[in-house]
C-alpha cells in the first residue's frame, strides 16, 4: 500500500493511540511512525466548536504541502 498523504492526523480525542498505537498505524497504512500526529481533545474541540485552529494543532500540522489525512473513528463524524 502506497500512502497518498504527507502526514496522517488522528483527531479522535477518547481513543487516541500510544507509541504501539502509532507502529500498528503506520504499519497498516505502509508509512513511517513520523508521519502520524495525535491531535489534543481541546484543539479538536475548539476546531469543531470555535470554528478556530489553535496555534498547539497548527504546529503539528505538515508544513510542506501534500495532502493531509485526518481520522476519527467516531460512526458519522
Amino acid at each position: 500500500m502506497v500512502l497518498y498523504y504527507s502526514e496522517v492526523l488522528w483527531t479522535h480525542h477518547m481513543l487516541a493511540p500510544k507509541e504501539e498505537g502509532i507502529r500498528v498505524i503506520a504499519a497498516s497504512l505502509g508509512c513511517d511512525e513520523s508521519q502520524i500526529k495525535v491531535a489534543k481533545t481541546q484543539d479538536v474541540n475548539r476546531v469543531i466548536v470555535k470554528a478556530e485552529l489553535p496555534d498547539t494543532l497548527r504546529r503539528i500540522l505538515p508544513e510542506k504541502k501534500g495532502k493531509l489525512l485526518l481520522v476519527c473513528i467516531v460512526g458519522g463524524t
